[in-house]
């Protein structure tokens, strides 16, 4: 799941679909065409109105371009901006949404593309924090202060997070979450060495490497790769260490990419981004 943008097609106002079809066909602030007629009803004219939409021009159900961007990396990109300062992206500080369904104007687009363009050539983006396999210097985790930091909710009620101060484990209970583990270099003992899943593990052992503090927690640190041959394979770091390091804008390639691309496609056809 992520936050899906779009910027909708004009084929239906400049007369390029195909056979319009029969019933009230409005088109919305968003830009997107739809039936102006109440479901119930009319369940059948909905019905064929949403499969003229699938082929009633050259584009997919009449979306023009669109994107889906994972909330995790949506919210790290915020986190940046944030870091850089948000005098710098104005445009984007009042248009990019909290938690989806918004509509931007194609004339907001040409200043996010230049704030876009700022973020990945003159922006100091500070430094973040990320849980890294000791064994492989691989990043598992960074730091995400929307979500304080958790990043993992656990079938057993304890709950994986990193933040400045180090890994932690939350219990969740009936007063509420409790903190029951923290460090900032991690040993994780899985007590089969032959494990390939999580169900059926019995209690993992974390222990502070500075404190020697024990945890004996429900589930195990997961990290998530793939065989060669596409096939999930689920690994447990045997250590684990918390660091900061400085951000770089090529981080989130991805996500200003996905962004340029609508923007730019708002600015040619005139339409609104809907997020």
């Amino acid at each position: 799941m992520g936050l899906v943008i779009s910027v909708s097609c004009r084929c239906f106002v400049e007369g390029k679909t195909q056979p319009p079809f029969s019933g009230p066909i409005k088109v919305g602030e968003d830009g997107a065409v739809y039936l102006d007629l109440p479901w119930e009803g009319n369940e059948e004219k909905h019905s064929l109105f949403n499969r003229w939409q699938e082929s009633g021009c050259e584009h997919q159900r009449m979306s023009y371009a669109s994107d889906v961007i994972t909330w995790g990396a949506y919210r790290s990109f915020q986190q940046a901006l944030e870091a850089a300062g948000w005098e710098h992206f104005p445009t984007l500080s009042a248009e990019m949404p909290v938690n989806g369904q918004r509509i931007t104007s194609a004339n907001a687009a040409p200043e996010m593309l230049e704030e876009l363009l700022f973020f990945s050539t003159k922006a100091n983006l500070g430094q973040t924090t990320v849980l890294l396999d000791t064994n492989t210097g691989e990043e598992l985790q960074e730091y995400i202060a929307a979500y304080g930091g958790q990043f993992h909710i656990g079938q057993s009620g304890e709950n994986f997070g990193v933040d400045e101060e180090g890994f932690f484990i939350r219990r969740d209970l009936d007063e509420g979450a409790k903190e029951v583990f923290r460090a900032m270099r991690i040993e994780q003992k899985i007590p089969d060495s032959n494990f390939e899943g999580v169900r059926s593990l019995s209690m993992v052992e974390f222990i502070n490497l500075d404190s020697g503090l024990r945890y004996a927690c429900g589930e195990p640190m997961v990290k998530i790769s793939r065989w060669p041959d596409g096939r999930i394979r689920l690994e447990h770091p045997a250590r684990m260490h918390v660091i900061k390091r400085k951000r770089e804008a090529l981080e989130f390639e991805a996500v200003v990419n996905s962004l340029r691309t609508i923007f730019e496609a708002a600015v040619k056809i005139g339409n609104p981004v809907y997020w």
